[in-house]
């Protein structure tokens, strides 16, 4: 933690130095305009809404609001529990009635861009209450967004490899590690993993999976050196030489080598359908580790197999993997007539003093905090290796280009890149079809200055 600087002491000269500068100070302070700090905390009683999509996370959030209501008795706080699937929609609908609740969670990409002109600078409140050092990888000043911090970390994520252990032991082959790429270790295993266990001439294994989302194609794009979005985030860039030869690779991995799934077989799955990794024909895939909690009971299933995590792969051609990842925040919305006892909320919510049980319910929600993460309470029960691949990747994270109109502009790239994976057109005119639907999103909703 970075040491406070201390106030030098001043040597007593004289009366009449003293009472010179002492007269100066009064006259610069009157002159000097006033500094915007956050008001304490009243003790009249207040209720705020809060909106919470972790629907796994219910019963400790319900724990940790009763814990700061034991603390602020004044303040009550309504907990709303909105499945992530609609959750974003409803909030909307809520804006647009002019009855948004005062605190919502969510991440820069999803939440703090699109909701950008709608949310409570945080930067007063960070400024005289938040140790940035307390904080791992950076995580409070990443959600400084053209100027407004919108958000206070809670928790991080990232991707990772999945794995189906019992897969690879049957096949002979050494389980993924940092050392991977994606054109060489990958692509081998993968086509050592496809098989036809019936015999019918038709692939019913499968080594890996992949589709045109951010999850499973960006990250690899710009790790070999192709872009998705040019650097200032108002140019497509889907259609250049290098995201081109990239997105083919993806591809290839489809019609070319037949590794991965394509549209016949009943495991190419849109964003919406259910995860092929848990049908237990599926060696690898790309996910979050907001996963983790889920699969964890896939080893006690119907389909019962055992599965590991592992670093996304290198590029060959670059020696760099670029992951997609970020800080999950609580954010308040900038009408909320409660200010100040909201960021009471959040401060506390995200403190060491609300405890680490919340974090504990899925092990793939780190800790931006580092005292919980460092605490015996979180510690406990983890898998030391898991949290080491999750946590080597993190100088790699990327945010998944996140911008204003951050929806709609990964909706029209997946719907214009999807004929590719599908076969049904080239890479070069999906990835052109792409650009096309995309740059007049990105001029309609301009990056703030």
């Amino acid at each position: 933690m970075q040491a406070k600087r201390r106030k030098e002491r001043v040597r007593r000269l004289g009366v009449d130095l003293v009472g010179a500068a002492f007269l100066t100070l009064m006259l610069i302070a009157a002159c000097a305009p006033p500094v915007a700090q956050p008001a304490p905390v009243s003790e009249e009683a207040v209720t705020l809404r809060y909106w919470q999509y972790m629907t796994e996370h219910e019963t400790q959030e319900r724990a940790v609001i009763a814990r700061f209501e034991e603390k602020y008795p004044n303040i009550k706080v309504n907990l709303e529990i909105i499945p992530d699937d609609t959750y974003f929609q409803k909030l909307n609908a809520e804006y647009v009635a002019g009855s948004p609740p005062d605190i919502f969670n969510g991440g820069a990409p999803d939440s703090g861009w699109p909701y950008w002109d709608k949310l409570l600078d945080l930067k007063p409140f960070i400024e005289a209450n938040i140790n940035k050092d307390d904080y791992f990888y950076g995580f409070v000043d990443a959600q400084n967004l053209a100027g407004k911090y919108v958000g206070l970390p809670r928790n991080w994520v990232d991707l990772v490899m999945f794995y189906n252990k019992d897969l690879f032991d049957e096949a002979g082959i050494e389980y993924p590690n940092e050392h991977w790429t994606w054109e060489e270790d990958l692509l081998n295993a993968a086509k050592a993993l496809t098989k036809d266990t019936d015999g019918d001439g038709n692939p019913d294994q499968w080594g890996f999976w992949t589709g045109p989302d951010v999850l499973n194609m960006d990250g690899y794009v710009y790790a070999s050196g192709g872009a998705v979005l040019s650097e200032d985030k108002s140019r497509c860039l889907l259609d250049s030489p290098e995201s081109i030869e990239a997105i083919q690779f993806l591809v290839d991995l489809v019609h070319k080598h037949k590794v991965a799934p394509g549209p016949t077989t009943g495991l190419y799955v849109t964003r919406e359908q259910a995860d092929p990794f848990q049908s237990g024909k599926l060696a690898m895939r790309v996910n979050g580790t907001w996963m983790l909690g889920q699969y964890a009971e896939l080893a006690a299933g119907t389909v019962g197999f055992d599965w590991g995590i592992a670093p996304i792969p290198l590029s060959s051609k670059t020696g760099k993997r670029v992951v997609y990842g970020g800080a999950d925040l609580l954010l308040i919305n900038k009408a909320t007539e409660h200010p100040d006892e909201a960021w009471k909320f959040i401060e506390f919510a995200t403190s060491a003093e609300a405890g680490a049980d919340w974090y504990n319910v899925n092990p793939g929600h780190m800790p931006a905090l580092k005292s919980i993460r460092d605490s015996e309470e979180w510690l406990a029960d983890k898998d030391p290796e898991k949290v080491a691949v999750i946590e080597s990747q993190v100088e790699s994270i990327y945010n998944g280009d996140a911008r204003p109109a951050w929806f709609e502009f990964l909706d029209a790239k997946n719907n214009e890149l999807d004929p590719a994976f599908l076969g049904e057109e080239s890479v070069e005119a999906a990835a052109a079809a792409a650009c096309a639907a995309i740059q007049p999103i990105l001029d309609a909703n301009p990056v703030p200055e």
